[in-house]
């Protein structure tokens, strides 16, 4: 393998490593919260066994709360094993919008942790490409990444999809702008990224006083057309 291909080797997996860790810190979060109330359900039991009425009420609540966590639990593994099998194969037929709505669902805690809004708005037009999920997806995860490392505290990140003449557009709109130095610094690994697409993908960016944007421009080669 040459450096070069050691190189991607070594950043698709610290990327991997990083979704993986973000996922393991939110599924330890719910056995936590899952661990406590089932020691308050015991207590409750405790004292219902020594001739207490039992606080049905109590009870009720934290069976509710025991139940919305599961379901919290089952949709962060749905998620982690979404993200997981974008990996399987090297070219695919997929939506991007799809995977990249999974994406931000599992970067919401990165997000949270620099108390900044992370969203994703709903194209007007959804659409098929062919290539690697996970490429694509890597490429999307270090753009929020330069995003989260530019924006102020308390400020938003917005991604957007547009099928355009000519092909796709993946934006990513900043809000306020804090320090221009993250869109500098990951700007030679955003190109280099980009240039590792099918087809001849790159990245543009845009900046004003207080906002900032950048946008995957995927070329229409990358487009699926079902044959008639």
């Amino acid at each position: 393998m040459t450096e070069e291909g050691n190189s991607e080797w070594r950043g698709d997996i610290a990327f991997f490593g990083k979704i993986a860790a973000g996922f393991s810190h939110e599924i330890n979060n719910v056995i936590s919260g899952v661990s406590e109330l089932s020691g308050l359900l015991t207590d409750l039991c405790a004292l219902a066994e020594r001739g207490s009425p039992p606080d049905l009420a109590r009870l009720k609540k934290n069976c509710e709360t025991i139940s919305a966590q599961a379901q919290r639990g089952v949709t962060i593994i749905r998620q982690f094993n979404r993200f997981a099998h974008s990996a399987d194969e090297p070219s695919v037929v997929y939506d991007p919008f799809v995977h990249i709505q999974n994406l931000v669902e599992l970067c919401r805690r990165f997000a949270d942790m620099k108390r900044v809004k992370l969203g994703l708005s709903s194209p007007e037009e959804r659409c098929n490409i062919k290539g690697s999920p996970f490429q694509l997806l890597h490429l999307v995860f270090s753009v929020i990444n330069t995003a989260l490392c530019t924006v102020e505290e308390n400020g938003a990140v917005t991604l957007s999809m547009t099928k355009k003449e000519g092909g796709l557009n993946i934006t990513a709109n900043i809000s306020p702008v804090s320090a221009e130095e993250g869109l500098i610094s990951n700007k030679n690994l955003l190109d280099d990224l980009a240039s590792g697409l099918e087809g001849r993908s790159f990245i543009d960016y845009c900046k004003t006083d207080m906002t900032a944007s950048v946008t995957i421009s995927l070329p229409d080669s990358i487009l699926y057309i079902p044959e008639v």
